[in-house]
Parts: C-alpha cells; sequence; structure tokens
C-alpha cells in the first residue's frame, strides 16, 4: 500500500486506527478531526474527543458465525494435511502447511472485521512504528496488507517512542524466592551450562543439545548433565543459502492442491477484496516455512552435524517449531540421534475442540515429553501425530508444586484477606491466538463491572495484575478505574505470577490456559471465571470436574456478578474450608489434565529417554511404554454450605 503524504491526508474520512497517540499525529499533519476512525481499541472507542466506529459492530458476520468457523478449523486443517500427504513430494512437509494454516485462520478472523465497501471508497490506514523495536508485531494491525487491492486506501505511518505497556515492566525477583519456586535444579542446570561453554568444543563424548529451555527441560537436563552429559545450547535456523524459487514453487504447489478447500474456506466469512492478500500471506509464510526446512537441512547435512557419535547425543526442546525444527527432526532420523519435544503449556485438554494439535510436539518430534494422561491421549489420537512418535507421561512440574506451598503453614495461622485477580479479560488487539475472536470491548465492559460491582463491594482486598503482554499502544483505560477504586490496588509490574502466589490467600483467574495450572499448582483457593469466547472456554466434561474441583462461575450467566459477588463477601476462613471440602476431587483433576502429582517429573523424563536408542543404522526403533491414560475424574457434587461455588 502507498504512503500518502500530509498534503492529502485531509481527504480521508474512514481511518483505520488503534492509537491515540498515532492519531493525535496524524491530525496534527493535516488529518480531519472529523474523519470517523474505525477501530478496536477500547481506550480510543472510550475518548469523547473522537469519532470513533467499533470495527467488531459493523462486522460481516455474527459472532455464532465465527464461533462456528472456530470448531471448524481443526477439522478443515486436517482435511488438507490428508490431502498434502497424498503428494510424495509434499507428504514429509504437510505438517507445516498445516501449522502455517493454522496461524493464517488468525488473519481470517481480522478480514471478517472488513466490509465490501473498505476496498472500494477510500482508506486512510495508520500504522505504528516503535521505535527500537521493529518486531513488536503485536502492535501492528494487517490493515495496510488486507487492504491492499483498494486502489484508493493509503497508509501513513506513525513512530512513537517505547514504553513498556503498564503492567509489562519487569521485576527483579529475590534469590530466596526464586529458589523457592524453581529449586536447585535451575541453579544446577545454569551451572552445567555455563561450565561446559568454558570447556575445550571436543570434550565430551555425551552431548544434550537443548533449543529452548522450560522447568522440565531443565529437570530433564540436570539429570543428563550429571551423568557426564555436556549442555550445549543449539541455535535455529543456522541454515545454508537454499534456491529461492524451489520453496516457492512449492508453496505454489501446495496451494495449488488446496485450492478450492482455501477458497470455499474463505467464502462468506471474508469479503472478496480480501481473498487475494489473505492467500498471498499464506503462500508467503509457507514459503518461508519450506525455506527455512531446506535451508537447516543442508546445513546439518553439509556440517555431518552432531559433532559426536550420534548414538551419544541427545536434542531437547520446549515446544518445537517450525520448518528449523522439522529439519532436525528429520535429520536425528537419519544419523541416529533423540530429538525429544517437551510440552509447554495447558490449553488444549481443557478447552472443547481444541484447535492446535497440529502444534503438539509430537508432530513433529519422534519423542516427546508430556505432563498429563489427558495429554497423551490427544497426542496418541492426533490426525498430525508423527509416523512413529512416542510419548511419555513424566507428570507435573516441581516448579509448580512449589509456587505459594512453602507458605501453605502460615497462611493457615493468618490469613490476611488478600486475593489476587489475574486480568485474562483483557484486550487481544489483532492477536486473536488460535482464531479465537474477542470483542476487546465487550471484555472491557465486563471487566470493568467486575471491578465496580463485585471488587469495591468485597469483604476481601483485591490486588489487580494486569495482562503483560502489550496489544495496543494505549494504556488499558481499566487501569484508571482500578487505581481509583476503593479496595482495589494495582499490581504495577509485569512480574511473573508464580513468585507471586505465595503473597496471597485465593486467586481469581479467567480462561484454560497455563496461568490456570500455576494457581492450581499454589493450592490457593481458585476462583476460575468461564470467559465469554468461546474457544477459552472449558468443555463439557472438564466444567463437571471443575464444579466440584475449584470455585466455577459463568461470565455467561445472567447471575455471574451478583453470584460472585456473594461467594466473596464470605469469612476467608470459609472460603478455605470449602476448598479443602473439594480437595479429593482436584487432585485426581489436576493429575489427569495438569499432570500426576508426586512423580519426579526429571527422573521420568531422563529415564525413559536413556532407554531411547536409536543406532546408527538400526532398523527398529525401540520406544518405552507410553503411560496408559487414566479414566476422567468422576465429577463430585460441589459443597452446597459455599454460595456461589458451582456456578450455573
Amino acid at each position: 500500500m502507498k504512503e500518502v503524504p500530509s498534503s492529502d491526508l485531509g481527504r480521508f474520512e474512514m481511518v483505520f486506527a488503534d492509537s491515540g497517540a498515532a492519531l493525535e499525529a496524524a491530525w496534527e499533519a493535516g488529518l480531519s478531526r472529523s474523519a470517523r476512525i474505525l477501530t478496536r481499541s477500547p481506550a480510543l472507542h472510550l475518548r469523547e474527543d473522537v469519532a470513533t466506529v467499533l470495527l467488531d459492530e459493523r462486522k460481516r458476520v455474527s459472532d455464532a458465525a465465527l464461533d462456528a468457523f472456530y470448531f471448524s478449523i481443526q477439522d478443515f486443517i486436517a482435511d488438507c494435511h490428508r490431502a498434502l500427504r497424498r503428494d510424495p513430494d509434499l507428504s514429509g512437509l504437510a505438517i507445516l502447511v498445516a501449522r502455517e494454516l493454522s496461524v493464517w485462520h488468525q488473519r481470517i478472523v481480522n478480514a471478517s472485521l472488513l466490509l465490501d465497501e473498505d476496498f472500494e471508497a477510500p482508506r486512510l490506514v495508520l500504522d505504528v512504528e516503535i521505535e527500537g523495536h521493529a518486531g513488536m508485531r503485536s502492535l501492528r494491525a494487517p490493515w495496510s496488507r488486507l487492504l491492499a487491492p483498494n486502489a484508493d486506501a493509503r497508509r501513513f505511518e506513525v513512530r512513537l517512542p517505547r514504553t513498556a505497556p503498564a503492567g509489562s515492566e519487569p521485576k527483579a525477583e529475590s534469590l530466596w524466592r526464586r529458589y523457592r519456586v524453581r529449586g536447585l535444579a535451575h541453579a544446577l542446570w545454569r551451572l552445567a551450562e555455563r561450565g561446559w561453554s568454558r570447556l575445550p568444543a571436543h570434550w565430551g563424548r555425551r552431548r544434550l543439545y537443548y533449543v529452548r529451555d522450560s522447568e522440565i527441560v531443565r529437570d530433564v537436563g540436570v539429570r543428563f548433565a550429571l551423568r557426564g552429559y555436556r549442555v550445549v545450547r543449539l541455535s535455529l535456523p543456522f541454515s545454508e543459502e537454499v534456491a529461492e524459487g524451489e520453496s516457492g514453487a512449492l508453496a505454489e504447489r501446495a496451494l495449488g492442491r488446496l485450492g478450492e478447500r482455501l477458497n470455499d474456506r474463505l467464502a462468506g466469512i471474508v469479503p472478496r477484496g480480501a481473498v487475494a492478500p489473505l492467500l498471498d500471506m499464506l503462500r508467503e509464510a509457507v514459503a518461508g516455512a519450506f525455506r527455512a526446512y531446506h535451508g537447516t537441512l543442508a546445513a546439518l547435512e553439509a556440517r555431518n552435524w552432531p559433532p559426536s557419535r550420534p548414538e551419544r547425543t541427545l536434542v531437547l526442546t520446549n515446544h518445537p517449531n517450525g520448518g528449523a525444527a522439522l529439519a532436525l527432526a528429520d535429520h536425528g532420523g537419519r544419523r541416529g540421534f533423540v530429538f525429544a519435544g517437551v510440552q509447554h503449556g495447558v490449553t488444549v485438554e481443557l478447552v472443547d475442540r481444541p484447535q492446535n494439535l497440529c502444534n503438539l510436539e509430537n508432530a513433529l518430534c519422534d519423542h516427546a515429553l508430556l505432563l498429563s494422561p489427558k495429554a497423551a491421549e490427544l497426542l496418541e489420537q492426533s490426525p498430525f501425530r508423527r509416523e512413529g512418535s512416542c510419548v511419555a507421561v513424566v507428570g507435573e512440574m516441581r516448579d509448580v508444586r512449589r509456587a505459594g506451598g512453602w507458605r501453605r503453614a502460615a497462611r493457615r495461622r493468618q490469613r490476611r484477606g488478600r486475593i489476587i485477580y489475574t486480568q485474562m479479560l483483557g484486550r487481544v488487539g489483532h492477536v486473536f491466538n488460535g482464531a479465537i475472536y474477542q470483542n476487546d470491548f465487550e471484555n472491557h465492559v465486563l471487566e470493568r463491572r467486575l471491578v465496580r460491582e463485585v471488587f469495591a463491594c468485597c469483604a476481601h482486598h483485591i490486588v489487580f495484575k494486569p495482562y503483560p503482554a502489550g496489544r495496543y499502544t494505549d494504556a488499558d483505560p481499566i487501569l484508571d478505574l482500578v487505581q481509583a477504586t476503593r479496595n482495589v490496588s494495582l499490581e504495577p509490574t509485569g512480574a511473573d505470577l508464580r513468585f507471586l502466589l505465595s503473597d496471597y490467600d485465593g486467586v481469581i483467574t479467567v480462561g484454560a490456559s497455563s496461568t490456570l495450572m500455576w494457581c492450581l499448582g499454589s493450592d490457593l483457593p481458585v476462583i476460575y471465571v468461564d470467559p465469554l469466547a468461546s474457544g477459552h472456554r472449558l468443555s463439557d466434561e472438564v466444567r463437571e470436574v471443575f464444579r466440584a474441583g475449584v470455585f466455577y462461575f459463568d461470565a455467561r450467566a445472567p447471575d455471574f456478578l451478583p453470584r460472585l459477588a456473594t461467594f466473596l463477601n464470605q469469612p476467608m476462613a470459609r472460603i478455605a474450608d470449602g476448598w479443602e471440602e473439594k480437595a479429593r476431587v482436584r487432585q485426581e483433576l489436576r493429575a489427569h489434565y495438569f499432570g500426576a502429582i508426586g512423580i519426579p517429573p526429571g527422573r521420568e523424563g531422563q529415564r525413559w529417554l536413556a532407554r531411547q536408542r536409536i543406532g546408527f543404522g538400526a532398523v527398529e526403533r525401540r520406544c518405552g511404554a507410553t503411560a496408559e491414560p487414566a479414566p476422567a475424574p468422576a465429577a463430585r457434587r460441589a459443597s452446597a454450605d459455599i454460595p456461589g461455588s458451582a456456578g450455573s
């Protein structure tokens, strides 16, 4: 899209903008103050001096249609994956296309907010560039790209100084607090990594490489390090230059085979003008994934990597992702070293019809370390599972069990009546993760009512912890309300929640995500809110167990706010007693969906991986036994003595 000169700004009557600072800069440059501003930003929509049009209120499709679109993603991507697997030249790369299709659906949701007239009439797009932070994609809307076919559309770029979103400033935790949560394994891991880096490169016959670390990677890695493995950080991709045309031609071939499916997928959801830009974006993404695969594979083969004996080499990574990871997996299968992915979060186990199975660990890896029996069940049944792959269940992360647990006795002796609210209702901006549509302004209105009608009247002090990720350049307008409301205070930094939980007597969390795992691990009373957005809500199976195992509330229920207010106005001791009554169900819930308690994950993972031997030139892979999925915990009736505890 062409840049517009300042002298031409005055002719635009409709402007896409999500930044108040960028809009004010455009006004100074000549944009008319009477221009209508098309936005998703709650902060901008609430300004009285701006004539705004909320994009969510004028979208071409209904919320029900977007929900149906979300729930059909899994079947659509699986169908595309099967079609590409039938092509010998694309079979091995089909999983990369599936992953790009998953991300592509986020852009489709963006395009669904556009109308046909946006591709025919003059439109101006205010793009924001953050100084010194060109990669801040979460703040950059896709309108310039999507509206490219409109010959009368222009963009105006505004450079803004880099500022951290409120609530995201890092906070340095004390060594003692970090030790209490992370434990000795974290210190040993860093010591092993730094110690080996100071020794000659040829030392160490057995080697553990890691791409991205995590709690499980560290726990397993320390076990190997104590057995003499050299610990080495592996940076991917380290790639050779490959022919641009080859990746592009393969991408064209892949999209050609899927052509009718892709067009049918877009029909009725996006305007006709958005089809070509969306297909171009998908083509570029697929070609980039193919290029990363071929370049990394060429580099691995050219260097005859790994340098030591392959059967003594192990590669671990948290969340294997992209063409470089697939190249490493394929190269490992040929050379005979173990490449294992480690589960990095809990979401698909909890939500209704999860859409991210193509992003799970054994879609790219021959070996996967998982937290729970439910995760193993999903991966075993996944249509994207890598052929011949095997998984092991290693149990709940030790860090999760330590988060808050060391202060349990102190809390029983003296309850201070402080509850932390972890913001998840906040703003998604243009990052529709998983293609889950959310209305930011609708979320803001609900959260505003939550602060005014529930937290302000609560018998206990509420600490509001903002979501740290930036989605707009403007501050979240809910923060001003929080600071002006009695009985509510603001956690002003982007401190990691796991280090804060031990300071509170209860936690309120919203939506099915890994945040919930940390909250449950702390053993604080958890008030769980099932959110408005369909993609973040619990499945029917999980919801029944949650009703019995935690304090469950449904944001869609008409009496949600008064019931939550009634519950929070109980004495803290009564809430704690009700929490203890749910302990048996909750233990089963955690074991099945979040990871069995009491299993040392580092030990289990190290022993299982040590048994995996892919001898160079071997015909048969010997995978250790995969844990049998345990039956889902039976839901029990919630305590009738705890008002509002069972939800509606």
